[in-house]
């Protein structure tokens, strides 16, 4: 059977070699496909290697996905959704815009969750980061859910003390319109649990404005 002889640029390459091939295949030189067949006799430099060009089915199965890079330990839990209680012992959480002092936040601690687990130089409401943190029970989900006062529930908080004016500052930022007596507003929290995958916790609760007259 005549043979088929394909000088793969043998000039460039140096020294040569042949190989007889014994199955279809295509050899790529020089970004140009050449194919061969059972049989053929191939002039190829002794360091070409046909692995090196893979087929293009291959190729396009090959994805770079950088989760398969993170070791499992280290990939972050979902977030975990905590009770915010701004204002705590007060239903509805009114601010006096006006008003120089601090405005408390309560994360509150349950059965399953220890808020001794929470970063405290982690939370920001608002995007805003605390002045001041300590743990005690102060409130109860319930206080919340219903807008009565069941008092506590016998589970650590994590009380944090924020700028007032610093929270309505972030507030008047945030609307194209003047903020105006009895608006109300979400504030959303978040922070981390300590540890290596720093799990990410949230949380929000609503306050009324408050421009004039006393505080309620």
């Amino acid at each position: 059977m005549k043979k088929l002889l394909i000088v793969l640029f043998a000039l460039l390459f140096g020294t040569i070699s042949f190989s007889r091939i014994a199955k279809s295949t295509e050899f790529n030189v020089g970004g140009d496909p050449i194919d061969v067949s059972p049989g053929d006799v191939v002039f190829v430099p002794p360091d070409y290697n046909p692995i090196d060009d893979p087929p293009d089915d291959v190729a396009d199965n090959e994805t770079d996905d950088p989760i398969d890079d993170v070791p499992i330990d280290d990939v972050a839990d979902d977030p975990i959704t905590v009770y915010v209680d701004i204002k705590p012992g007060s239903c509805k959480n009114s601010i006096n815009v006006k008003s120089q002092g601090v405005l408390a936040v309560a994360i509150l601690g349950a059965e399953d969750f220890n808020v001794t687990d929470i970063d405290p130089l982690t939370v920001k409401l608002a995007g805003v980061a605390p002045l001041l943190s300590s743990i005690e029970d102060v409130s109860n989900p319930l206080n919340m859910e219903n807008c009565e006062d069941y008092g506590v529930d016998g589970y650590d908080d994590l009380v944090l003390k924020f700028d007032t004016q610093e929270i309505v500052e972030v507030i008047d930022q945030a609307i194209e319109e003047d903020i105006e007596d009895g608006d109300e507003f979400e504030l959303f929290l978040i922070g981390l649990l300590r540890g290596a995958t720093g799990t990410e916790i949230e949380g929000k609760d609503t306050i009324l404005i408050i421009k004039k007259g006393k505080k309620q």
